[in-house]
């Protein structure tokens, strides 16, 4: 049987337009069980996403920006909800993998996230499986909130 060429281009079409639901679908769940763990004052940002999404989301003016071989650091100051800062770390593939919330004196992060996580299920810090490939590593160090992606660590 032979095919026309726009039937082709159609089958083609509608096969990369499901690939494109299927990728949004999974990066919509990713997000959303991800929301209970980063903080309210970080709408829109999750373990995973591209530097380029993080610059479009939190402004680039705001943001300063230091690449090596190994990993890019992103500082925000921020200086607002009792945040004074906030710190993303990218991997080479340029995916962030975590997130480090400094906050001002007046706050207590170790207190407020015990209180939030409850006891530390892991160790000092908490584990959190979100899903077969995704687990949230959650500690406080120095009054900051360190969120990551446990894939990054040795656990």
């Amino acid at each position: 049987m032979k095919y026309h060429p726009l039937h082709i281009v159609f089958s083609l079409l509608i096969i990369v337009s499901f690939l494109s639901c299927s990728q949004t679908k999974k990066l919509q769940e990713i997000k959303k069980l991800q929301t209970n763990f980063i903080p309210k004052e970080l709408p829109n940002i999750y373990i995973g996403m591209k530097l380029a999404e993080l610059k479009e989301n939190r402004g680039i003016q705001n943001l300063s920006v230091i690449q090596n071989n190994f990993l890019t650091i992103v500082k925000e100051d921020y200086s607002k909800d009792s945040i004074a800062m906030i710190q993303y770390q990218f991997s080479k593939k340029n995916e962030l993998y975590e997130i480090i919330i400094e906050y001002s004196s007046e706050i207590d992060a170790a207190e407020k996230y015990l209180e939030k996580y409850g006891p530390f299920n892991n160790k000092k810090e908490w584990m959190f499986t979100l899903n077969k490939k995704t687990k949230l590593k959650i500690w406080v160090y120095q009054n900051r909130l360190c969120i990551a992606d446990s894939k990054h660590f040795n656990n």
